[in-house]
């Protein structure tokens, strides 16, 4: 039988989190997700082709975006298209520079790159995927590592599984219910193979992308890796790679409560 989480009132809250509450406004909810849609996007795109893969009404997701346009969360291309305008550019430049896990992380990432000698990245979960905060090595140009990335596949990342085996089965099993295999074509049964060997030993790993990760804390969403050891290197280095990102991860959680 393999492991499931502790049942505690973390996990409870994870749980509840993850179902949503019972009344919320779904008008408020499907404006989100319209918003972090468009935000995906790095080129200018149709209403129809969000509508598309939202799998929504074309006429309500336009109505959504021309309200976007109007309050100045999204703008439109020479060619009607739409993409993110300045409100969104402003909320997000805002909450980076005001994330107390970004600054609280980000000395002590360098400091774990300079000691073991590999690049560090620090990503949070978003339902199926993990955004990239921080990605690089110490010796890189600071801006070329802060948020490199588009959205990257949870099941592909070690920061990913760390983060998604704290979730009960039942519920990673809800999470990837649309969709028969993931999106880099592992079944739900391989997933959950994988996710079952993270619990069992206490930290991610993603042999493949040569990366292992554990969480900052036992609440957060955010996690911390090393990367770009080759097969044979992670493999003996693992151990002490574990202890290394852990007494980083105390160290940020200490930085945290200080901020």
């Amino acid at each position: 039988m393999y492991p499931q989480p502790d049942s505690s009132p973390i996990q409870t809250l994870k749980k509840s989190r993850l179902r949503g509450p019972t009344q919320v406004n779904q008008s408020l909810r499907d404006g989100l997700e319209i918003l972090l849609e468009l935000a995906k996007w790095q080129r200018p795109v149709g209403s129809r082709e969000i509508a598309r893969v939202l799998e929504w009404d074309h006429a309500r997701v336009h109505r959504f975006l021309t309200t976007l346009v109007d309050s100045g969360f999204a703008e439109q291309s020479s060619d009607r298209k739409y993409m993110a305008g300045p409100g969104l550019t402003v909320m997000a430049t805002m909450a980076l520079h005001n994330s107390r896990v970004f600054h609280s992380a980000l000395p002590h990432l360098q400091e774990l790159s300079s000691r073991t000698g590999y690049p560090v990245s620090l990503g949070v979960r978003w339902r199926r995927h993990v955004c990239y905060l921080y990605h690089g090595n110490v010796t890189d140009d600071l801006g070329m590592a802060i948020a490199p990335d588009n959205l990257y596949p949870a099941e592909r990342s070690s920061i990913g599984l760390a983060l998604l085996s704290r979730l009960h089965d039942e519920d990673i099993r809800k999470l990837y219910a649309d969709q028969k295999k993931t999106s880099n074509a592992i079944s739900i049964h391989e997933l959950m193979d994988r996710i079952y060997q993270t619990r069992k030993q206490g930290y991610g790993m993603n042999v493949r992308f040569e990366s292992v990760a554990v969480p900052l804390d036992e609440t957060s969403e955010t996690a911390i890796s090393v990367y770009g050891l080759n097969e044979q290197l992670l493999q003996e280095k693992k151990a002490l790679l574990v202890q290394e990102l852990r007494r980083t991860a105390s160290k940020i959680g200490q930085q945290i409560e200080l901020y």
